[in-house]
């Protein structure tokens, strides 16, 4: 049976409060909170500012790419647009949402500016994949070497497939007849990605990962590198939204692998609580903000 948008949109807040409330329930709540609200003053600051250092960094490692294959718009509006696209990618079915960055640029371009995004998510999969291969290493005894070997196969795969336009070719050519034109036509654009690219994308989870440690020490210290190790592998918890945001999903995650690295679990969920909250809620926030009071001034001025 098919379930209808709202049907999926009632069984997504269903399920997020129940996650949540099946991780309250396993942790130490008051632990928890204090984890929360009781962080470190100078560790809050530093890890709020590198969740918002992080966002400034996406959204130029989007225009890079974007102004790389001569997608023009005015970077503040494709400011505007990002911060409205990370609202809507909190509450839209697989995050597409997030694909109303694309909208400052004209109707001619969009499907290159679609394919473009596209990779772009893709491209931060493959970083994260790469990030993930030392933590197979360390963590999975016999089998990390080989398990860590193919996730940077997979790193490498995954941007060849989008990146090459031979292999881009050959997957459209295998799609479905009634594959809309438009598909096709995004699948047909040419992208290109300059080395650059890939070092900010680099440099951008290593700042998302640096708050994330700053709101760890802000609880308690951290005594391993190991602890470290952990948190890429609870990013990729991301890709997975069946919730609200990922929520309950990626704190359940963090709660369960912290202590292999001597995170207390209530440390662990509360430290990618507030990441989630300093880099996609109050960003999305804000960008809603923006957007209805530009809309507000168009209206007043009859535009």
């Amino acid at each position: 049976m098919k379930l209808t948008p709202n049907a999926k949109r009632y069984l997504k807040i269903a399920l997020t409060v129940a996650l949540l409330a099946a991780l309250l329930f396993s942790l130490d709540v008051s632990r928890f909170a204090a984890a929360i609200f009781q962080v470190d003053p100078g560790w809050m600051l530093l890890g709020i500012a590198l969740c918002f250092l992080f966002v400034a960094a996406r959204m130029l490692k989007w225009i890079f790419l974007a102004r790389a294959n001569g997608l023009q718009a005015p970077p503040l509006e494709l400011v505007r647009a990002m911060m409205f696209a990370l609202a809507l990618g909190i509450v839209t079915p697989g995050r597409v949402g997030e694909v109303a960055a694309i909208a400052p640029f004209t109707p001619a371009d969009r499907p290159r500016a679609i394919l473009a995004y596209v990779f772009d998510r893709i491209g931060e999969l493959a970083t994260v994949l790469l990030f993930c291969a030392p933590t197979a290493f360390v963590f999975l005894p016999g089998w990390g070497l080989l398990i860590g070997l193919g996730l940077c196969a997979c790193s490498v795969g995954i941007v060849l497939a989008v990146q090459v336009p031979w292999l881009r070719r050959q997957i459209a050519a295998r799609l479905p007849q009634r594959t809309p034109a438009r598909l096709r036509e995004v699948l047909g654009s040419v992208i290109a990605v300059p080395a650059a690219y890939w070092l900010i994308s680099l440099v951008t989870y290593l700042i998302t990962y640096a708050s994330v440690a700053a709101f760890i020490a802000g609880s308690q210290p951290i005594d391993s590198a190991l602890a470290l190790l952990l948190l890429p592998p609870v990013t990729l918890s991301n890709l997975v939204t069946i919730t609200i945001g990922g929520l309950g999903l990626r704190e359940g995650l963090a709660a369960l692998l912290g202590p292999a690295g001597g995170v207390l679990p209530e440390v662990a969920a509360a430290a990618f609580f507030l990441s989630f909250f300093w880099t996609r809620l109050v960003p999305g926030l804000l960008g809603i903000g923006w957007n209805l009071t530009r809309s507000f001034r168009l209206q007043q001025r009859g535009e």
